[in-house]
């Protein structure tokens, strides 16, 4: 390779890592944040000292652990050095072989992704973690900032009988208000929901600046002299100079990599545009889904307050029984069917802005890279399905859950919380659902059939075009 090359390969490099870190910046602030918090260090004191069998008493174990909030992200932090580390060794490996292995090259951007992918996973499910501990100090408040009144519910929230009362009072004290921690003002991280939202972000710039890098060095080591790109352009130019009709007959029936991808976007916008809508209405905090998740899945999982209306002890039935009922059997996981759809939500539009990038930029990619790109497009997008239609469902079990307590409960519980005995399907439901996703799976096919049969044609344009050359 010539030392011109090299030097514009490194220069790529660098700027889409140093672009990748900037976006990461949130979580090495994290890092920091959760080092330099002496509440969560009592906290995890707290832990070490309280018995299970105590916590559950006036909360609902497991609670976040060191391992979550501490650990992960030097385990996320580990994963994102050695995807540096991997890249720079690639590109120097590269740089001593004198033809461009494509394949090699496909598996490395492959497991790139993969480590980025997990990395931010890590550091978000450590920030989430974190997110909950501060909202399970806040509880501990029972919904008041004065000292008297927090001291009060404290005494009310931990049964007298208790072994070691006073220790585990003078630790959730200290939790709910920063008293003895030197923290007057306990540190509070962005909510347990934005994280996600911001994750999403995160993972679409991160896999569309990767993707768009790979492109370009692959354009620029690639050492075929790619005709067949000549000749789609040239045949793109002749479409657009033809007639309108002709015009749209052509950009969908010619076999080119723009089609393939004007096909895929087109047939994307048509499949998810419900289930986007779904994603914001279950994940925006405004929304009767989200409070309504928050009931079945947040509350229940924080120290016991008075929440039902009306009660004024945390110790009458209704407050009782709505935390014995939620915490133990309500059907389902908040991270499933709430923040799983938002990170399928962003790998998709990342891989959909890669073919926006094709269409419009014309990469100089080889067959293998566009195959391998719409078989990843393919997996996600099945992936993403999955992820809708199972937060779907899940979501209308939870329904039934609620719809199918006792007549006590809804009059007591559901009704002061929701103002209605019976709760309505906030989506699709039953044979919707399923009629839903046959639908889908039927366009993804649809999808599939047009692009491989248009990446088979080409493939066989370009054996005709080679045994052309050698004739």
């Amino acid at each position: 390779m010539n030392e011109t090359k090299n030097a514009k390969k490194w220069k790529m490099i660098v700027t889409a890592f140093a672009v990748i870190l900037a976006i990461m910046v949130p979580y090495f602030i994290f890092i920091f944040v959760s080092h330099s918090d002496n509440v969560l260090k009592e906290y995890f004191q707290f832990l070490k000292e309280v018995p299970t069998t105590s916590l559950q008493t006036f909360t609902d174990p497991p609670l976040p652990s060191k391992l979550y909030i501490l650990v992960f992200p030097y385990i996320a932090f580990g994963l994102l050095g050695v995807t540096i580390l991997f890249a720079c060794f690639y590109a120097g490996f590269h740089h001593r072989v004198i033809y461009f292995r494509k394949e090699l090259f496909l598996i490395s951007i492959i497991l790139i992704l993969g480590l980025l992918f997990a990395s931010c996973l890590l550091f978000s499910f450590a920030e989430y973690q974190y997110g909950i501990f501060n909202d399970w100090c806040k509880s501990i408040k029972g919904g008041s900032d004065k000292f008297n009144e927090i001291l009060a519910h404290i005494d009310s929230l931990v049964p007298t009988t208790l072994p070691n009362r006073d220790q585990v009072i003078d630790h959730l004290i200290n939790l709910a208000t920063g008293t003895g921690t030197h923290n007057p003002y306990p540190f509070v991280w962005i909510g347990i929901n934005t994280i996600w939202w911001i994750t999403g972000l995160q993972i679409f710039f991160i896999i569309f600046i990767t993707l768009r890098t790979s492109f370009k060095i692959e354009q620029l080591l690639s050492t075929t002299i790619t005709i067949q790109k000549n000749e789609e352009i040239t045949v793109l130019k002749n479409t657009f100079n033809q007639g309108f009709a002709k015009k749209i007959l052509g950009l969908f029936l010619i076999p080119t990599e723009f089609n393939i991808s004007l096909w895929t976007i087109i047939f994307s916008v048509v499949i998810f545009a419900p289930y986007l809508g779904y994603t914001f209405s279950i994940a925006i905090t405004s929304t009767q889904a989200y409070r309504f998740l928050l009931y079945s899945f947040i509350y229940p999982k924080l120290t016991r307050n008075i929440i039902i209306p009306g009660t004024t002890d945390l110790n009458d039935l209704p407050n009782k029984e709505y935390y014995d009922t939620m915490a133990n059997h309500a059907p389902g996981n908040f991270f499933l069917i709430v923040n799983l759809p938002i990170i399928a939500t962003a790998l998709i539009a990342a891989m959909l802005f890669a073919f926006i990038f094709v269409m419009l930029k014309r990469p100089n990619l080889s067959k293998v890279g566009f195959i391998s790109l719409y078989s990843g497009f393919l997996a996600i997008v099945c992936f993403g399905l999955i992820v809708y239609l199972y937060s779907q469902f899940s979501l209308g079990r939870l329904v039934e859950f609620w719809n199918n307590q006792s007549g006590t409960f809804k009059q007591q519980i559901t009704t002061k919380i929701f103002g209605t005995p019976n709760i309505s399907y906030f989506w699709v439901h039953g044979n919707e659902l399923i009629a839903s996703g046959i639908l889908s799976f039927f366009f993804l096919g649809v999808l599939s059939i047009i692009a491989i049969s248009h990446i088979l044609k080409i493939k066989k344009q370009d054996q005709t075009t080679k045994i052309v050359r050698q004739v």
